[in-house]
């Protein structure tokens, strides 16, 4: 279970001195993690209003960096966590599509049908068996903050809530 925390995709975190995996007080180590952003879903007439007002809207997906509190010993473990979600999210969809066409190809429709039942269900239910400490969902113009820890959780949400509603 996680505790989450949804901020405006323009207000940059603060993050409480405290290690996001373990919750011992004045981290020495930052954690960069990476977070793939997805664009956010527009009609035909919103791309036409923001190329005819040249509003800076991004036009796909988008990685943010995140600079997060840990200590040494927690950070090698988020950071490895975190590169092989990325490496799931982008080799597999690419990995299932090959294999798919492969057993297209050769007649084999049900192990098709198979390959892309685990191909959408890995990704799930890896995060499932390896829970992260810390993560971020990005969305459109929103950033989807999620602990493990409530503590942690509800610390992030103060800091913020004042950055936020200084910042609209």
């Amino acid at each position: 279970m996680t505790h989450d925390v949804t901020l405006p995709i323009y207000v940059k975190p603060s993050f409480s001195p405290r290690c996001v995996v373990c919750e011992c007080e004045n981290p020495t180590a930052i954690a960069d993690i990476t977070v793939l952003v997805s664009a956010p879903v527009q009609g035909l007439a919103e791309d036409a209003v923001d190329l005819a007002l040249d509003t800076h809207s991004p036009s796909g997906n988008r990685n943010i960096s995140l600079q997060v509190p840990a200590c040494p010993r927690c950070k090698k473990g988020l950071k490895r966590w975190h590169f092989w979600k990325l490496i799931v999210q982008y080799l597999g969809p690419l990995l299932g599509t090959a294999l798919l066409i492969l057993a297209l190809i050769k007649g084999l429709t049900y192990l098709g049908i198979g390959i892309v039942i685990v191909g959408i269900a890995s990704p799930v239910i890896y995060e499932l068996v390896n829970p992260p400490a810390f993560n971020a969902t990005g969305s459109g113009r929103k950033l989807i903050y999620e602990f493990r820890s409530q503590r942690c959780s509800q610390e992030f949400a103060q800091l913020n809530q004042k950055e936020e509603n200084s910042g609209s």
